[in-house]
Order: C-alpha cells, then structure tokens, then sequence
C-alpha cells in the first residue's frame, strides 16, 4: 500500500510513522504477555517455596529470577497499556510528535526479541541480563511523563493494570521472602529478621487477598465500555504510589535472595545462614535501594509494605461498596487521532480530484478563449483599416471645426467685452439710484420729525383752549383740566394730519414716477442685448425624445433624493446568536444589493446624460458628425458643452447649519427655479 502513497505519506514523523506507531504499541503488549505465558511455563513458579529447593537444588534462583522478570514486564505491559489508551483519544499534533520517537522505540523492542529468542532457544535462566528491560521500562515512563501525563485515562484499563502488576509483586514477595526464610539457620524464629520476615509475608497474604477481590469486581471485557470503572487522579495518584513503595521492597528483597543464595552457595555445612548475617545483606540491599536513614531498615521496609497495604485494602473496600461504578453519565470519547487524520487524507484527496477536474475545464476554456482571440484579432485588423480611414476624416473635419471654434471664441470675447462694460454702466446708474433713494429716505424721516412735532403742538393748543373753554363755562368748579384729551376731540388737528398724509402720498408718488422715468432713460440709452435665435426647429420625434428625456430625468431625480432623505440601514435584527444568516437577512447580501442599486442609478445617469449630449449635437448645426458606423458630437462641440455645464450654476444663497466648531463642512445643492422659490417661502414661513 505503501507504493500507492504520495512521498510525504513516507516522511519521518507522518502519517506512515504514525500508523506503525499505533501498530507498534499493541505489538509490544502481545509480545510482553507472550513472554510472560513462556516464561511461567518454563519456571513453573511454585505458591509455596520448600526447603529442599532452597538449600538443596537451588532452584529459588530460578524461581526469583521469574518472579522478579515477570513483575518488570508487568510494569512495561502496564505502561504500554496506558500508551494505547492516551494515542486513541490525543490530538493528530501529538500523534505525529510521538512518531517520530518511532527509531528510539523500535531499539527497545529489540530487546524483547532478544528475550523471546532466548526463550526459543531455551536460554533464558538467572544468569541472563535484564537491563535491556529496565531501560525500555526507564525510557517508556519518562516519554509517557513528559509528553502524555496529561491525558485523561481508562479507568477500568488502569485498575486492571495495577491489579495485575500487584499480584506480580505479592509473587516476588512470596517467593524472596520465602527463600529467605529457608535460607536461615534453623530454631532462629524469635529473631528479628525472622520476625520481620513473617509480618511481611502476613502482608503479602492480605494484599494478595484484597487484590484479588479488586480483581473481581473489575467488568469483563465485553462490559468495559458498557460499565466502565470511575474514579479521580487522587485515587489513581495513591495507586501509583502504592506500586512504587512495593517496588522498592521487591528490589530490596530481590538483592537481599540474590545475596543469601550466593553466600548459601559456598557454604559447606549447608545448614542455613545465620540470622546476622541475614540482617548485613538486608540492610546492603536497603542502603542501595532508599539510601541512608535514621531509622532501622527492616521497620522501614514493614512501614512501606503497611502503607502500600492500606491503600490497596482501601481500594478493595472501595470497590465492594461500589464507589467507583459507573454512575451512569457516560462521557463522549473523542474520535482517533488515526480517523481524523484519515478524513483529513481524504478530503485532501477529493479536494486535489475537484481541482483536477477544474484545471480541465480551465483548459478547455483557455482553448475556446484562444479560437476566440483569434478572431477578435482578424476582426480588429478590420477595424484598424476603416478608423485610418476615419481618422483621415476626423483630422479634416477637426482643422475646419477649430478655425470656426477660433472665431466664435473671438466673437465672444467682444460681447464679453461689452457686456463687462454694460455691466459697469448699469452699476454706476444703480449707484446714482441709490444715492437718490437715499435722498428721498433722510427727507421722509426729517417730515416725520416735523409731522411728530406740529402735532404735538397741536395737541397742547388743543389742550389749554379746552382748558380755558371749561373755566369760562364754570368759573365755579375747581376740577382741573382732563390730561387724557386725544387727537379726536381737536377737528382742526385732524385735518392738518389728514393734509400732511396727503402731501406725503403725492411727494412719494412723484418720487416713484421720477425715479421710473429716469430708469427708463438709462435703460434706454444701453444698447440692445444681442439675442441668439434657433437655428432650426426640432421636429416632431425630437421633440417626443426631448419630453421622455425629461420625465426619465424627473424621475431619475427622484429616486436619488428619495434615496438620499431616507438611507436603509442594514437589517441585522432577525439574527439569531450561533447562526449564519442566509438569504435576504444576510447582512452581506444587503450590502451588495444596495451597491448594486447605486450602480444602477449611475448607469441611468450616464446613459441620460449620452443621450442629452447626442440630441443637443444633433439639433445644432456642426455639433454632429455622421459615420457609417454612428453619430457623434464633434469634439469642439463637446467641449463647449462641457464648459457651459460647468459655467451653469451660480450660487444664489447660503444656509448655515450651527455645529461644533471644525466639525463643518460645505454640501452644494443644485435647484431650479422652482426649487428656489419653494426654499424661499418655507423660510418666510
């Protein structure tokens, strides 16, 4: 399959070191039962050590060898075990990091091909080295700490792990220490080592016993997944450290047997070692195992075993009274690092297919475009041909159009001559005009003073005759004059006002038809303005396209100031949190609809705007020129339309909105006429 594959499927840490990682894990456990399974059959491992194979056969060396072999490849199965559960629930990242390790990992099974090959051949005994084991065992568990301690276990895969190391370890105490037991000298039963001894042999009893039952309330492999085991780091941290305390004993009584059968060896009475020189080689074999302590080395090695007891027992305990059974909430495990990496694989593969079936309607379509370029050049040549042609034309009729574009400019610039001139004059009449209303104005304002002050002498002449009249009718009434005498009780005052009111009509009026005279004079005296009249008369068909042209232009209009005096925001109110929006809710969709829009009102406004162009040329003399292929306006008539367009708006007034200051900023407004004058009255209004 592998010949199938693209090259970096075979590259160091892809996806082929991943596979074989995945492959080498399970690899590894079998060939780890398997020897286990040889080696108990080869050694056949007895529950109970005898005497006579202490002192006689020796064959407790064998004994302990196994034991002590099988607890090392209990720890490794262990271990890979963990590996197996940790590589199906990691990420692919990890999985690719961990294949790359693979060299370094294949070396280590090296070493147990060589076990199985000793097996084979019949060659494993005591005296085979097992420190190819030890270091895969040192190497696996710094790779697993470093990399995936972090990862959530299989809690049923763990307990059966541990349960099955920590029948391997009460086996290496039942046998180490029954050897040693064996191995002293008989009727030394009250000493301390053999006291020692006993206590560890009564522990190893419980700890067997509590394991076991640990075992059976373990679900079977079939109802692992169904019912499977629960339980904290707490508990799976206590479990470990169980297992590293009564690693430590098994290595020091594993050094202590191996001591013993060899100053056993060379005794000559064989009788038995005696009880002191059991205690040197305990406390040797504890000093390199723990290192030095204040505290004796055998209460030591019984505190270790008695913890390590107590946790398991409390597990036991644990696991009857059904704490750590399934509650029910099963947790979704996560799809395999291998699968995901798979369906990746695949993606990439249908991916490169469609891209593949891209390229070959891309080159059909290059092909096709190619024919059509072919043509488009041939078609052009043509084209090339008749513009030379033209252009000759053009050229021709450009000299004639710049020599008349060369004297209507200079007959513009006399009539701009004159018509500054006029300007001048008709300022310095209205300055005269001024001048006179002026005049008029300080006049009318010294007749109302005038006016003001005869009738208030009027009014106080009025006054004191009233006052004098009423004395004379009543020289007996001593009531003072009434202050509150108003213009109507004086006959004579009212009629001067009255005379006043008409003089001052009249001299308004004589002053209106003066001034309209002497306006009418110096209107007269200007010359004529000079006129323009129509060249010719549009016919019935331009005139229809002159109206439609103005009602598409009304409401062309229309709809941009309606667009602008009420803008449509972007509707996001019909979102829901989580969800895409699709359709006529989608914001982006909304966006291109209203860009679509303007672009539409400007290509109105274009096309409007080539149609105005193309009926003012063809209804002016010369504004037009006619090809075979169209019409259109002639240059000079272009630009002279462009700069009437631009010369066409004058301001006429300015609104001032108030606003922070440096925040303003100028909008032109274009209207006509109408516009205007509607401004105008809503401001008067």
């Amino acid at each position: 399959m592998s010949s199938f594959m693209p090259d970096n499927f075979l590259k160091r840490g892809g996806d082929h070191d991943a596979i074989l990682v995945l492959l080498f894990v399970p690899r590894m456990i079998s060939k780890c039962d398997l020897l286990i399974t040889q080696v108990r059959e080869k050694f056949e491992v007895p529950e109970v050590v005898q005497r006579e194979d202490v002192i006689k056969t020796h064959r407790t060396e064998g004994y302990g060898f196994a034991s002590s072999f099988i607890y090392s490849l209990s720890i490794l199965q262990g271990l890979l075990s963990q590996y197996e559960n940790t590589l199906n629930i990691c990420g692919v990242d990890l999985l690719l990091k961990i294949s790359t390790l693979l060299p370094e990992m294949v070396v280590y099974e090296k070493h147990i091909d060589s076990f199985i090959e000793l097996i084979r051949k019949d060659q494993l005994d005591e005296s085979s080295s097992v420190d190819g084991l030890d270091k895969a065992i040192n190497y696996f568990h710094h790779l697993y700490s470093v990399h995936l301690a972090s990862y959530k276990l299989d809690c049923t895969s763990l307990m059966a792990t541990h349960t099955r190391t920590l029948l391997a370890i009460c086996n290496c105490l039942a046998v180490d220490g029954g050897a040693l037991m064996h191995a002293m000298q008989p009727g030394h039963e009250t000493m301390d080592i053999s006291i020692f001894l006993k206590d560890l042999e009564q522990i190893n009893n419980d700890v067997k016993v509590a394991t076991r039952k640990i075992k059976r309330r373990i679900p079977a492999d079939g109802c692992a997944n169904v019912t499977p085991l629960s339980f904290g780091d707490q508990v799976k941290a206590r479990l470990e450290e169980s297992l590293e305390m009564f690693g430590k004993v098994v290595k020091v009584l594993r050094l202590t047997s191996a001591a013993a059968m060899q100053l056993l060896n060379v005794l000559v009475d064989k009788q038995g070692i005696t009880t002191q020189q059991l205690e040197e080689l305990t406390l040797k074999a504890f000093e390199k195992v723990f290192g030095k302590i204040n505290e004796s080395g055998l209460k030591h090695v019984l505190h270790c075993c008695g913890e390590a007891g107590k946790i398991v027992k409390q597990v036991s305990l644990s696991m009857e009274n059904g704490e750590y059974d399934f509650d029910g909430t099963a947790e979704k495990q996560p799809l395999a690092p291998l699968f995901v990496r798979a369906n990746a694989v695949k993606a990439e593969f249908a991916d490169i297919e469609n891209l593949r079936n891209i390229l070959e309607t891309k080159e059909e379509m290059i092909k096709e475009l190619k024919r059509l370029h072919k043509l488009k050049l041939e078609e052009l040549g043509e084209q090339q041909v008749r513009m030379a042609v033209l252009e000759k034309k053009l050229e021709t009729i450009n000299k004639e159009s710049d020599d008349r574009l060369d004297k209507l400019q200079q007959k513009l610039d006399d009539a701009n001559m004159l018509l500054k001139k006029k300007e001048k004059e008709h300022e310095e009449a209205c300055d005269v005009l001024q001048q006179d209303i002026d005049s008029l104005e300080s006049e009318k304002a010294e007749l109302k003073e005038k006016i003001k002050a005869f009738s208030m002498k009027s009014m106080f002449a009025g006054i004191t005759r009233t006052a004098s009249a009423s004395s004379e009718a009543s020289p007996t009434s001593a009531t003072p004059p009434s202050v509150g005498v108003t213009s109507r009780e004086s006959p004579m005052l009212m009629e001067q006002i009255e005379s006043l009111r008409e003089a001052l009509k009249f001299s308004l009026k004589e002053n209106r038809r003066l001034k309209e005279e002497k306006m009418k004079k110096l209107l007269d005296d200007l010359p004529p303005l000079k006129t323009f009249k129509k060249t010719a008369d549009m016919d019935e068909g331009s005139n229809e396209h002159l109206r439609k042209l103005r009602k598409d232009c009304d409401l062309l209009l229309k709809e941009i100031r309606m667009l602008c005096a009420a803008p449509k925001l972007i509707d996001i109110s019909n979102r829901k949190p989580g969800v895409i929006p699709r359709g006529k809710d989608d914001p982006f969709q909304q966006i291109a609809n209203r860009n679509s829009h303007l672009a539409n009102l400007k290509n109105k406004a274009d096309e409007l705007q080539v149609e105005i162009t193309h009926l003012l040329a063809a209804n002016r003399p010369g504004g037009q020129v006619r090809t075979d292929f169209g019409s259109f306006p002639t240059p000079a008539f272009a630009r002279l339309l462009h700069e009437k367009s631009k010369g066409d708006s004058h301001c006429v007034g300015v609104i001032s909105i108030p606003c922070k200051p440096g925040e303003g900023y100028v909008i032109p407004l274009e209207v006509n006429v109408q516009q205007l004058n509607e401004i105008h009255g809503r401001f008067l209004k």
